[in-house]
Order: C-alpha cells, then structure tokens, then sequence
C-alpha cells in the first residue's frame, strides 16, 4: 500500500500517493472544484498500474468523475497501466464527466493513437485547453 502527503490550502488540495517507483500527484482544480488533475511521476509499470488503479477508483466513489491527466513526467507506460484508462472511462461517461490527457510525449501520443486511445479520449497541449473540454464557454 502507498503512503500518502496530503498539503490542503484555501484554494485547492494536493495529494501525492508514493508508490514503488511512481508518484501520483492529485490535485483539485482551484477555478473548477467538480475537476481533479493528476500528474504521474516516473513509470506506470504493472505493479504501479494496480494501485493507481484503485486510487482512481476511490476518486470515482468520492464523486470525482472529471479528471486531466497531466503526463509530462511520466516515464513509461505499461500495457496495464494502459489499461487503466479505458477501463474507467465507462463510470465516467455514465455520470458525465471525462478523462482528457496533456503533456502527452509524441511517443506515448503515437502509442495511444496506435491502439485507439485518441478514439475514446482528447489529448490538449496543456491545462487551459484541457479545462475547455468541461467547462463550456
């Protein structure tokens, strides 16, 4: 089980969840509480796709079904942790919200697009643009 660093301000709430090797950064959005972004720090390998998992998956039962998931420091990806994305994407889309990707490296872009990723979700260059997907006008 990871060990959690939780630091909570007025305007938002970051947590970062150490796994093995990978940090998972979380973080409400301060203009649009109802939106989490999450940053992933190092290699989303197998083992660290299982516990991501669940972290996403207790995120969902809090009612948090908008995420960005921000992918500027991630390492490598693995086929599970792949997996995560498409398998959540279902809960999300029933209760209205969404899963958008930024910072995606050309490499991992060409992976997702590869295996049809960019046909279920919307990769955006940064926040903003990202926000623009849940936040109309």
């Amino acid at each position: 089980m990871g060990i959690f660093s939780i630091c909570l301000n007025p305007f938002f709430a970051t947590v970062v969840k150490y796994m093995q090797r990978v940090k998972i950064h979380t973080e409400q959005i301060e203009q649009s509480p109802d939106i989490v972004m999450i940053r992933i720090d190092g290699p989303l390998d197998t083992v660290a796709a299982y516990e991501f998992q669940e972290h996403m998956e207790h995120l969902v039962e809090t009612g948090v079904y908008k995420f960005i998931m921000n992918l500027e420091t991630l390492e490598y990806i693995s086929s599970a942790g792949i997996g995560v994305f498409p398998g959540i994407a279902q809960t999300l889309h029933e209760h209205e919200g969404g899963l958008v990707f930024i910072h995606v490296s050309s490499k991992i872009a060409k992976l997702f697009a590869m295996i049809g990723l960019t046909t279920i979700f919307t990769i955006h260059a940064n926040k903003e643009e990202a926000l623009k997907e849940f936040v109309p006008g």
